[in-house]
Parts: structure tokens; C-alpha cells; sequence
């Protein structure tokens, strides 16, 4: 059973390989879904179908990588998925340098910047949202693990996103702009998060990245970052799925 999703969006994973070595072993799936029209920063009412389906039949994988962070409303509706599978209540956090809490355009439509206002106001069983954008990590370190219990995340499923767009530019430069962590900054908070005993990661997406036709070494760039975020999950989230996460569908009950 495969662990993890690459969906390909705008191309720009056509040349990356980082993904590649898990494709031939079982352990991915590649989308490529370039042909569909209406994603590139919102999504049509059709093509949100389209990708409603094909999350639904890829609801098993647990780590997801979304393309840049025009497409970053699709962390919505891998939420939406896995909330429609069991309903005792989940928490986010993500990572962004953006808070995408922005008023819905165009009639509505789903979209990159609006994504957490349409979790928030959609998803029932999504009982608390934290964010981690710029400002001071350390401050928002303790925030979130500073007092056991007070952040309301503890004993439930909890999804993260991320979108490198929080990274600074010396480490990869986005198609966005952009915040001023560094990669050791990101991957410590996310061995904080899936460390924690009483918190049972139920998914990770990870989004962000240049434009399909940035140069050619912002693009080798953000195969090294995607490399090194990929094989930091395989090692450390992965292994923990297979005892901590309850299956979607289940009511069998996360870490006590």
C-alpha cells in the first residue's frame, strides 16, 4: 500500500527526482495532472470533482506532496477525506508564511489563499487550527508544546501542512514570498509535533516551490528540499503510523 502521494499540477515535479527511488518499490503514487484546467490558484467547480475522487481513492497515503503553493487548497480536501472517514475531531497546524484566512473570490471558488477560512467554516470535525507563520519561532515553539494540554490538540488526530514558502530563500526560493526559517528550523518543529505522545499525526501534506519555469537551479533546489523533507518523514513519521494512527473509517482511538 502506497504511503505516499506526488500530485504534479503545474509540471514543475517532472524533473525532480526525489520521489522517484519510492515509485518503483510501491511505496508512492505519481498524479500527473496537468491536463486538468481551473487549479492554478483556485479551483472550478469540475475540476474540485475530479480531485475530490482521486484523493478519496488515495485516502490511505499519509504523506502528500501538492506542488507549489498555487495548489495548497488541496490540503482542504485531504482533510475533507480523511473528516468523512471518522469524525471525533481533528487539529491542524501548518506552516506557511501566509495565514490563507482570505475572504473566497470568483464565486466562491476554492482557492490557495482561502483554504483554512473554508476548513474552519466546513469542516465540523475540525476542532482547532494553529498556525506557524512568520514572526518569532521560538516565541510560537513554546506556544504550541510550552504547557501540556493548553494548546487543545492533545489526544486527537492532528493533520499538518506545509508550504516552504515559510523557508527563507536561501534555502529554496517559491514561486511566493517568502519567510526567514531554516530547514533544521522546519524539520525541528516537525519532530516536535510527531514526537509528542499525545499527538497522533493523521496525514502531511507539503506544498510550495518555483514556478514550472523558474531557472534550473531554483528547480534542483527545491528537489534537494523535497528530498530532505521526504526522507526526514520516512524516518521518523512513518514508523509511527503503523501503531499510533488509528485506519480512516475507524473509531479506534489515537494515543491516550
Amino acid at each position: 500500500m502506497p504511503d505516499i502521494a506526488v500530485y504534479s499540477l503545474s509540471g514543475i515535479y517532472d524533473g525532480e527526482g526525489f520521489y522517484r527511488e519510492h515509485l518503483s518499490g510501491g511505496r508512492a503514487v505519481f498524479r500527473d495532472l496537468t491536463g486538468l484546467s481551473g487549479v492554478n490558484g483556485y479551483c472550478s467547480e469540475g475540476s474540485l470533482e475530479q480531485l475530490s475522487a482521486l484523493i478519496q481513492n488515495d485516502h490511505d497515503t499519509r504523506i502528500h506532496f501538492i506542488d507549489n503553493g498555487n495548489y495548497h487548497y488541496l490540503s482542504f480536501l485531504w482533510m475533507k477525506t480523511l473528516m468523512d472517514n471518522k469524525h471525533d475531531g481533528y487539529g491542524l497546524i501548518y506552516l506557511d508564511n501566509h495565514d490563507d484566512t482570505q475572504e473566497p473570490a470568483f464565486g466562491g471558488l476554492l482557492s490557495c489563499g482561502s483554504w483554512v477560512r473554508k476548513a474552519r467554516e466546513d469542516l465540523n470535525g475540525l476542532h482547532n487550527i494553529k498556525w506557524i507563520g512568520p514572526g518569532n519561532y521560538s516565541q510560537q515553539h513554546d506556544q504550541l508544546f510550552g504547557v501540556p494540554d493548553s494548546i487543545g490538540l492533545h489526544k486527537c488526530p492532528v493533520f499538518i501542512s506545509v508550504d516552504k514558502d515559510i523557508l527563507s530563500e536561501d534555502e529554496v526560493r517559491t514561486n511566493w514570498d517568502q519567510g526567514t526559517m531554516t530547514l533544521p528550523e522546519l524539520l525541528d518543529i516537525l519532530n516536535r509535533i510527531i514526537n509528542d505522545p499525545h499527538i497522533s499525526v493523521c496525514g502531511i501534506d507539503v506544498c510550495g516551490g518555483p514556478d514550472r519555469s523558474a531557472p534550473d537551479s531554483d528547480l534542483i533546489k527545491d528537489d534537494e528540499v523535497n528530498r530532505e523533507i521526504l526522507s526526514f518523514l520516512d524516518r521518523k513519521y512513518l514508523p509511527l503510523t503503523r501503531g499510533r494512527i488509528a485506519p480512516v473509517g475507524t473509531d479506534a482511538p489515537g494515543p491516550a
